[in-house]
Formats: structure tokens, C-alpha cells, sequence
């Protein structure tokens, strides 16, 4: 299998076997700036990419949206993380972008009153909030059960006080 990690600074996935970062570490197999270059892989390469806390990063989404779609095979899986807008840490001055529950819908099929001409459009895996490891369990479990039934009055109530920590998206094409 072929699974490219993007933004794997000095955390890599450890089932990638080709990693890039517009950095060199040690992990890096790759340099490429994703956000204005193209990725050096053939159409329909990837079973798997990852982008784990690295979007929030760029201006250009699109542009790093599109060489992911394009470097993924039919049925290859996209991995996303994404630090969710209302948890502190989502408050980076290195971040360009902040990412609500929705953000992504833009790139699935199912929001289609959105799509233009060009824009990738991927299917819906999963998706779900990921919490803090110390959070209360009873806290914890309010804000799933309110997630499971209604995922926009957890993130214009709820969330206020007992925010999310990241946005995990697994989608294909």
C-alpha cells in the first residue's frame, strides 16, 4: 500500500511510507510546500493520505484539496485533523483558517448547492469531535449523546463551555 502523510513535520503516521513537509526533518521523504506546489505523484497513486493538523496552516485549501483528490486512488482514504475553532488551542497565530463542524462540506458530495464546476468531491466515512483526554466522563458523555442526534446544537451550545479538541474526517473518492 501507498500512504502519504502530509505536514508530517516530526510526529509522522507510521504506516506511511512517504512523508512530506515543507521542512526537511528527519522523517521527511519529501519537501513540497502543498500549498502552491504540486504534489510529484502520478494521478490516482495514494491508498491513503494523511493531513493531521496541517490544513489550518495554509491560505490556498483548494489548491492542497485538489492535489490530495487528485493523488488518491478510487477508494483510497483521506485522513483529515483539524483543530476545532472554539478549543484554545485552535487559537494559533500560525493558523490561517478555523474549522467548524461543517467546514469540510464543502468538498462532499452530499452539499452539492455548493460545489463549483472544478471542486473535488469526496464521499462521507466518518466524522466525528474528538474531546480532550481529561474531560470529565459525564461531560463527555452529554456532549456524544447531543452529537449523535444534533452535531449543530452541540456546536452553538455545548461547545461554548466543553469544547472539542479536534474535527476527524475520513472521506474517499
Amino acid at each position: 500500500m501507498r500512504i502519504l502523510d502530509i505536514g508530517c513535520g516530526i510526529n509522522p503516521q507510521k504506516d506511511a511510507n512517504y512523508r512530506i513537509d515543507k521542512v526537511k526533518t528527519q522523517y521527511t521523504t519529501h519537501v513540497i510546500n502543498i500549498e502552491n506546489e504540486p504534489l510529484p505523484f502520478n494521478d490516482d497513486y495514494f491508498d491513503k493520505i494523511y493531513a493531521i493538523c496541517m490544513l489550518e496552516h495554509l491560505f490556498d485549501i483548494e489548491y492542497a484539496i485538489r492535489e490530495i483528490y487528485r493523488c488518491l486512488k478510487t477508494d483510497g482514504i483521506f485522513i483529515l485533523q483539524v483543530p476545532y475553532f472554539r478549543y484554545p488551542i485552535g487559537k494559533n497565530p500560525l493558523h490561517k483558517s478555523e474549522w467548524s463542524w461543517c467546514a469540510f462540506d464543502y468538498w462532499l458530495n452530499e452539499d452539492t448547492r455548493m460545489l463549483l464546476k472544478n471542486t473535488p468531491k469526496f464521499k462521507l466515512l466518518r466524522k466525528e469531535f474528538i474531546f480532550s483526554d481529561n474531560m470529565n466522563k459525564w461531560i463527555l458523555k452529554l456532549c456524544q449523546f447531543i452529537i449523535k442526534r444534533n452535531p449543530f446544537l452541540y456546536e452553538n451550545t455545548l461547545s461554548v463551555f466543553f469544547s472539542a479538541r479536534l474535527i476527524h474526517i475520513e472521506v474517499t473518492k
